[in-house]
């Protein structure tokens, strides 16, 4: 929130405070520093993510209050990721204790959250109501204790090298897809 990120998002109709931009601020932000990691805290609440979230390099935690706490939302138009980690080499992006999710009625030309770095380490997520819930596109990714209901695809594989455990897909059109 130091960055301007508010957490006043509805989950019934998606309109709130555009919070992406904030959040990528703080993301630059920490790594700012030389040899620094950033680690970026969010509070309980609902943030509205109509500005994609890109993790351009390695070594960011985005860390919520848990998958039920913290929630990140996108309305029904929204298209493209919620959230992507990006960087080939060094240590992992970790994302845990949010849930990522769409506003009632589904964003199905939305991904929620999409690694494309190697070593990204994905828990305590629950991730509904869109096209593609957690999308691996690279190798050494690491998805547990996860809940992923009414997406189309729940976890999309298209590299190698995937570990994925500790959870359940629920009503999603296809659940996980390899």
């Amino acid at each position: 929130d130091w960055f301007g990120a508010i957490p006043d998002a509805s989950a019934n109709t998606g309109i709130g405070t555009d919070s992406g931009v904030a959040i990528n601020k703080a993301i630059l932000a920490g790594n700012s520093a030389t040899g620094a990691y950033g680690y970026i805290k969010f509070n309980s609440g609902n943030y509205l993510i109509e500005t994609p979230v890109v993790v351009p390099f390695l070594g960011i935690v985005l860390e919520g209050a848990g998958k039920y706490n913290t929630i990140l939302v996108c309305k029904t138009t929204f298209t493209g990721k919620m959230v992507s980690f990006n960087g080939t080499a060094g240590p992992p992006n970790v994302l845990r204790g949010m849930g990522v999710i769409a506003a009632v009625g589904g964003a199905f030309s939305a991904t929620g959250i999409e690694a494309n770095s190697n070593g990204a380490f994905i828990s305590d997520v629950w991730i509904g109501g869109l096209g593609v819930g957690i999308k691996l596109n690279s190798t050494d990714q690491f998805v547990f204790d996860f809940a992923c209901e009414y997406n189309l695809n729940a976890i999309y594989c298209t590299s190698s090298q995937q570990n994925i455990s500790n959870g359940t897909t629920f009503f999603d059109a296809q659940g996980i897809v390899i």
